[in-house]
């Protein structure tokens, strides 16, 4: 059982530090109040942050 849970938490810490790798530049501009960076097309719209981007919406099959 320890085994498991000390292999969740490696996990879960690997997974936060390539997180905030990925998202350095987001994170310093809300750090610092700068202008946020513009997301790639596959990145989802979350938090209510608009964009002048069209998402494609995606019709049950």
């Amino acid at each position: 059982m320890k085994k498991a849970i000390k292999t969740i938490v490696i996990v879960e810490l690997i997974l936060t530090v390539v997180f905030l790798i990925v998202h350095r530049r987001v994170i310093k501009a809300w750090l610092t109040g700068s202008e946020m960076p513009k997301a790639p097309d596959w990145h989802p719209n979350f938090c209510g942050i608009k964009n002048e981007r069209k998402y494609e919406v995606l019709e049950d099959e």
